[in-house]
């Protein structure tokens, strides 16, 4: 590796990289608060009883499933902004440059 490309001995990352690592970040820190609130007025319990999961029988299981389901969304829904949002960039237009006249 060059010394160029070394800053502080910090590697630099890739505008996509960022990007995915900014992704996985905010949807952790939202499927946290999500997680927060749901289940401050829902019992896992309930949900895998409902669901009849008959592995699961403690709360904190179902309090990991319930936020890997969250994340899981959030990230998706991320990443789909992410992909939609994304636009080709084109080389800047000129006045006049469509329109050609021969005077």
């Amino acid at each position: 590796m060059e010394q160029d490309d070394l800053e502080g001995g910090q590697i630099e990352w890739s505008r996509d990289a960022q990007k995915y690592a900014l992704l996985g970040w905010i949807s952790f820190v939202t499927a946290a608060a999500m997680s927060v609130l749901f289940f401050a007025y829902i019992d896992p319990l309930t949900i895998v009883d409902a669901v009849n999961l008959a592995n699961v029988d403690s709360r904190e299981v179902g309090y990991s499933i319930g936020f890997f389901f969250f994340w899981a969304g959030t990230a998706t829904c991320g990443w789909l902004c992410l992909r939609l949002a994304r636009r080709k960039r084109q080389k800047p237009r000129l006045p006049g440059a469509e329109t050609t006249s021969s005077e």
